[in-house]
Formats: C-alpha cells, sequence, structure tokens
C-alpha cells in the first residue's frame, strides 16, 4: 500500500508535537538538566575513549530509560494514547 504525503506530513508534525510535549514535561521536572549533564559526562569521556557517537547516544538512551521519573511516563504515556485514539484508530469508540 503506498503512503499518501499527507499521512507522511501529518505524522511528521505530530512527532514534533510528541517530541516537544516530552521535552516540555522533561524541563518542567527537572529531568532535562540531569540529562544534558549525563550526555555532557558521556560526550567528553567517550571522546577520550574514542567511542562511536551511536554508542553515546545508545548510553544516553539507556540512562534516560533507566532514570526518568514516573511522572514524565505517565504524561507522556496519556499524551501518545490520545494520539493513538485520534489519529491511528479514530473510529474506535
Amino acid at each position: 500500500m503506498e503512503e499518501k504525503i499527507e499521512d507522511i506530513i501529518v505524522r511528521s508534525k505530530q512527532k514534533d508535537v510528541m517530541l516537544n510535549k516530552l521535552t516540555f514535561y522533561m524541563k518542567e521536572n527537572g529531568f532535562y538538566d540531569v540529562v544534558c549533564r549525563h550526555l555532557e559526562e558521556l560526550a567528553s569521556k567517550d571522546v577520550n575513549n574514542g567511542d562511536e557517537y551511536n554508542e553515546t547516544y545508545l548510553k544516553l538512551f539507556e540512562f534516560i530509560s533507566e532514570n526518568m521519573p514516573t511522572e514524565i511516563y505517565q504524561k507522556f504515556y496519556i499524551d501518545v494514547k490520545n494520539f493513538l485514539d485520534d489519529y491511528v484508530h479514530p473510529n474506535l469508540e
């Protein structure tokens, strides 16, 4: 099945909205600063050790996954659920 350009645009815009919401929740909670400091730490170590950038981002993702406050997960979960209900399955009630 061929994808319509409109669907791609909507999905791209929605992805940006969702990422902005997640970033907002992280900043509101103070977790964003924690993540930035951790990334700076990783970057300084990885540059000295010659690690790949992909490894750095994997380590950052693992850190976020393990340390993200439940409050952020819950808010973002609701946003994702609402998006899926409204966009992906609009006729399901």
